[in-house]
């Protein structure tokens, strides 16, 4: 789990809410319209396409408000299954801490020993060590 992994976006959030929102204003941006359209035609003939115009801008804004619904919905949901997935990730972690004190116990003794005899080959082994603690902390692990 990375440093920032609970305060930045995910770019499947990101581009959820970019299209919601866009949805959202688009059908905003008609009601609006369809407001000023039914006023003019309110004003100047005072029946007919008045009740057309005020119904469309009535169906825009109910569109918006079910998509305003529905994106919260998703983002809640997005947000549950994150925080499933990180509890489930610390609690991996605490099951791996008993064997990570004893694998670095155990080296800790031997290392200076392997340096000397084989310095190549001790990199590669505190490589592959740090690789397994980082993976074991759940490091570069993805929230999908």
């Amino acid at each position: 789990m990375t440093a920032m992994g609970g305060v930045l976006p995910t770019p499947a959030a990101i581009k959820r809410s970019i299209v919601g929102y866009f949805v959202i204003g688009l059908l905003l941006l008609t009601a609006y319209v369809a407001l000023v359209v039914g006023l003019c035609l309110y004003v100047a003939r005072e029946e007919g396409p008045i009740t057309a115009a005020f119904l469309v801008a009535a169906l825009a804004v109910a569109s918006a408000l079910i998509a305003l619904a529905i994106m919260g919905y998703l983002d809640r949901r997005a947000r549950m299954q994150a925080l499933i997935l990180r509890q489930q990730a610390l609690s991996m972690q605490g099951a791996m801490a008993p064997f990570q004190g004893q694998l670095m116990g155990a080296l800790h003794p031997l290392l200076p020993v392997m340096i000397r005899q084989s310095p190549i080959a001790s990199t590669v082994v505190v490589a592959c060590l740090a690789y397994a603690l980082a993976k074991s902390k759940g490091v570069g692990r993805s929230s999908k």
